[in-house]
């Protein structure tokens, strides 16, 4: 039987939002071409991460229950 995926920890939550304040403040800030693409890259992929690390850790919660 395989174990279930562990829950993320809250600080890897965070800091992947520390990160995506980052990379739009100096993309915002230095209106830089270069930056665009990865700003696009961080805000479209930030939200995805969000809501896997959400269902992630319910899914991981309710198995630790006994549910």
């Amino acid at each position: 039987m395989s174990r279930p995926p562990a829950p993320f920890k809250r600080s890897t939550v965070f800091s992947a939002i520390a990160i995506e304040a980052v990379v739009v403040t100096a993309a915002i800030l230095t209106d830089s071409p270069g930056l665009r693409p990865l700003y696009w890259i961080v805000a479209a992929g930030l939200p995805v991460f969000i809501v896997y690390a959400l269902i992630r850790n319910r899914s991981a919660r309710r198995r630790s229950d006994g549910a």
